[in-house]
């Protein structure tokens, strides 16, 4: 009976050790988060290298992760000081300091065990909150897992109008609706 037991209880044991659901830190040094803005004249890129956050994550059930960012409003650094003083304003920096993101779903599209550890492609589901407002978004992303670290990357696409932004002019022109995000992280234990 004992080894009856006994066998029965150690796969339990065993699933339950594998479970190996973790905090990883984004590390501001090696991430970043840009936008890239349009206007008839010109396209630019503002970049962002002060994003924090953390990936909540077992790496046998990725579905069950959860994603946090955020990111000073006042970081970006499109390599115009004009054009970020604009966007500053635009964006009312003083009363909305910070874009977050909180996830509320993820689904891997494939992930792979591999020589390094994981690797595959995520359909992440959340909150964007941006200029006091906020807004579900769905990002394709590729996602890696090695050791300790968690290195990720995804574009996506928002309309300023949906965060109530009111495009700026250059010319009598409105700079494009449409911003594209991009971000590239790398997250710790």
């Amino acid at each position: 009976m004992r080894f009856l037991l006994w066998f029965l209880l150690v796969p339990v044991a065993v699933s339950s050790a594998a479970a190996q659901t973790a905090t990883y830190t984004i590390v501001p040094e090696e991430s970043m988060l840009a936008y890239t803005g349009r206007h008839v004249m010109h396209s630019w890129t503002g970049e962002n290298t002060k994003v924090s956050g953390s990936i909540v994550l077992d790496p046998a059930s990725p579905g069950t992760a959860r994603v946090t960012l955020s990111a000073p409003v006042e970081a970006f650094d499109s390599g115009n000081s004009n054009r970020d003083s604009n966007m500053l304003d635009v964006v009312n920096v003083d009363r909305y300091p910070v874009v977050r993101f909180v996830s509320q779903s993820v689904q891997p599209v494939r992930w792979e065990k591999n020589g390094a550890g994981f690797a595959g492609e995520w359909l992440v589901r959340g909150t964007l909150t941006f200029h006091g407002q906020e807004r579900p978004v769905e990002i394709p992303v590729k996602v890696s897992l090695s050791g300790s670290a968690i290195d990720a990357e995804g574009a996506f696409t928002v309309l300023l109008s949906d965060f109530k932004v009111k495009r700026p002019k250059l010319l009598f022109k409105a700079i494009e609706d449409d911003i594209q995000l991009t971000g590239a992280f790398r997250a710790t234990r």
